[in-house]
């Protein structure tokens, strides 16, 4: 069970003018003294000529290097990001090294650290994936690189995105790391505050830059959670990554982690290293972010069944709606009906007419696996307002049928219907059960409904379109015959989520994909399959248009988050 601390735990963080002014001048140095590393230790050839440095870790091209040595005073700020000057201190190996804000604030005892690698993908690609400038973006990137946290919150948003940078951000972060249960009782939990920055900017050279920025401050209205058993760590990593050919991003981290308290070295080591090497995920992410994009503006949604049903009613009225219709669900209702059923001729005389008062809801939710569902309840009623009609014959009997529809397969629907209906009165059971059967099995109607209203759209909007073409028998890019075993050939098929081609398996991939975020920190995620054209199109479609997408609505200094803020003490 994930560690969560109540939502009012911090007070509202306010800061000052010259308070942002300071932290941003901190981070743009922090930044500014990392592009310097970076730069002596590309002039190096990438690589450590000091015994000193030793490598910890390597993964998939990426290495991880640790250095122990003392830490001396911090160094004057060398240049301010979005600027061109440069002060004229003069850059070294020793002095990048010893004179900087993170050496300033590492203790002799802990190590520094260099990440440094290449990886699959843009610059804006990468940047794209680091950007999380809300709580729920932060959560859907946390789960996607696995960085294991329990608990994160923004606390102040200090600056947002800009046309001319989308990806830009600093604002105070709080997050409470993943504590294994086989550790309870070895190791006390961490938390952490940070400041968090992304962005871009240029070199010495004038090359453009990104830049991720996480580092540890202190604030009065965020003090440390002792009394909870909790450890305030401290951490400082800038990653500075840079465009280094088609299709290449090179990857340079330095920095350090300290989780105070009484933890090895070693195992300090070991967990900063892993946390180095999943930060690097945010090129994957923006992947899994530009798929998610791509299905939303394609329109490929589920289509879903019709509350219309042919039901044989003599009489039917809405007497009253709670909910309607939303964006996010176009098939949501919830109102209140009274209908009276068709009373048959010939049995007129022998039994009664009835009527029914229900609630009725339609929409979509989501089962225990995350997995969209369709609901339709009937449910009857009770209302004052509504007697009923036994004056005039009427019998008011009782039901409650709720539907549950889910997509079993291409071009299929699950349906499943539990409840029960009551006539009431003097009805022969074995009547009341055919009666109710067949009224469950025509339900199954709402679906040929569904295409004969999709049909008078299509021939609407869409002119001589071809619709409803039958299910392939062969891939539709390898054209390989689809086979009932997948080891016999080319797999049963399945459609792709972004353009709907009936693909085998091995022209299609199954990314898992996080579908729901909740507050209390929960993940939901289900595996979707794409075909590799649209995976292509995905990895070369320029993030671009899709950062700025969210500029026009974002503000440009401060915003709000959750119940905190940061506000101007003027």
């Amino acid at each position: 069970m994930k560690f969560t601390l109540p939502d009012d735990v911090f007070p509202p963080v306010r800061l000052s003018r010259k308070h942002q002014g300071a932290l941003i001048e901190e981070a743009e140095t922090v930044v500014s003294e990392t592009i310097a590393a970076n730069e002596v230790f590309l002039a190096q050839g990438a690589q450590f000529h000091d015994s000193k440095w030793r490598l910890v870790r390597v993964k998939e091209g990426l290495h991880v290097y640790r250095q122990r040595r003392p830490h001396r005073a911090r160094a004057g700020i060398r240049k301010r990001l979005g600027t061109d000057t440069e002060e004229e201190t003069q850059v070294s190996p020793s002095s990048v090294n010893d004179c900087s804000i993170q050496d300033s604030m590492r203790r002799p005892s802990v190590s520094l650290m260099v990440l440094h690698g290449t990886v699959d993908g843009t610059l804006y690609d990468s940047m794209f994936g680091a950007f999380a400038a809300t709580d729920d973006a932060w959560k859907w990137r946390s789960s996607h690189v696995n960085d294991r946290l329990d608990d994160a919150r923004i606390l102040a948003t200090i600056r947002g995105p800009t046309r001319s940078d989308p990806f830009r951000f600093l604002g105070i972060k709080w997050f409470a790391k993943e504590h294994p249960t086989v550790l309870t009782g070895i190791l006390q939990r961490r938390d952490f505050l940070i400041m968090e920055a992304t962005g871009l900017t240029t070199d010495s050279k004038g090359e453009k830059i990104g830049y991720f920025l996480m580092h540890s401050v202190t604030l009065q209205g965020v003090p440390k959670l002792s009394e909870l058993g909790i450890l305030r760590g401290e951490l400082s990593f800038c990653f500075i990554l840079r465009q280094s050919g088609p299709g290449k991003v090179e990857l340079y981290c330095r920095g350090f982690s300290d989780p105070h308290g009484e933890m090895m070295e070693r195992v300090s080591v070991a967990i900063a290293s892993e946390a180095l090497i999943c930060s690097a995920g945010v090129v994957d992410y923006a992947y899994i972010k530009k798929l998610t994009w791509l299905m939303k503006h394609k329109n490929q949604a589920w289509m879903w069944r019709s509350s219309h049903l042919n039901d044989r009613l003599d009489d039917a009225r809405i007497l009253a709606t709670i909910r309607g219709p939303t964006r996010n669900d176009p098939f949501r209702f919830l109102g209140i009906k009274w209908f009276a059923k068709e009373k048959s001729a010939v049995l007129s005389g022998i039994v009664q007419q009835r009527d029914f008062l229900v609630m009725e809801a339609t929409g979509l939710t989501h089962d225990s696996k995350g997995d969209t569902v369709g609901y339709y309840l009937m449910h009857s009623v009770s209302l004052p307002g509504v007697p009923e009609l036994s004056d005039m014959g009427i019998i008011r009997g009782q039901v409650s049928l709720c539907y549950i529809d889910r997509q079993s397969g291409p071009g299929k629907v699950e349906m499943f219907c539990r409840g029960f209906s009551d006539p009431r009165g003097g009805m022969l059971n074995r009547m009341s059960v055919g009666i109710a059967s067949e009224a469950l099995i025509c339900a199954a109607g709402v679906v040929d409904y569904a295409y004969i209203k999709k049909l008078t759209w299509l021939m609407k909007h869409k002119g001589g379109r071809k619709v409803d073409l039958p299910r392939p028998t062969r891939c539709e890019t390898c054209d390989k015959s689809f086979t009932k075993f997948s080891f016999t050939g080319a797999g049963v098929g399945a459609p792709c989520q972004i353009c709907s081609l009936v693909v085998c398996g091995k022209c299609s991939v199954v990314k898992k994909m996080t579908v729901d975020v909740s507050s209390a920190g929960s993940v939901k995620q289900c595996a979707l399959r794409f075909c590799l054209t649209c995976l292509l199109e995905a990895k070369e479609k320029s993030v671009w248009e899709m950062a700025l997408s969210g500029v026009e609505t974002s503000s440009e200094c401060s915003s709000t988050s959750g119940s905190a803020r940061a506000a101007y003490h003027l």
